[in-house]
């Protein structure tokens, strides 16, 4: 039976509908665009750039997640706030 090979760079839809991962990739796309053109990452609050950190690593961590059929990763960010940030082996 053919199959139709998926290009490397696009994601399943089935990712992008549970993770939004489409959404999150191409704004991670956009920043980084900036930053090529010139945008400097001093321009951030602590908090904002605190913010992007988490968003690209839970991103990264989902991704290889489904990439790998695997259901649990080291470190892994499980609540994320404002206030703090807790992953998997704090609780343990």
């Amino acid at each position: 039976m053919y199959r139709k090979q998926k290009k490397q760079d696009t994601l399943p839809e089935e990712f992008d509908l549970l993770f939004g991962g489409k959404h999150i990739k191409r704004n991670l796309a956009h920043i980084e665009q900036l930053m090529n053109g010139g945008a400097s990452l001093l321009e951030l609050s602590n908090r904002q750039y605190k913010m992007l950190l988490v968003v690209a690593e839970v991103y990264r961590q989902q991704l290889w997640l489904y990439e790998h059929e695997e259901r649990s990763i080291e470190d892994r960010i499980i609540i994320s706030s404002s206030e703090f940030l807790l992953t998997k082996s704090d609780i343990l």
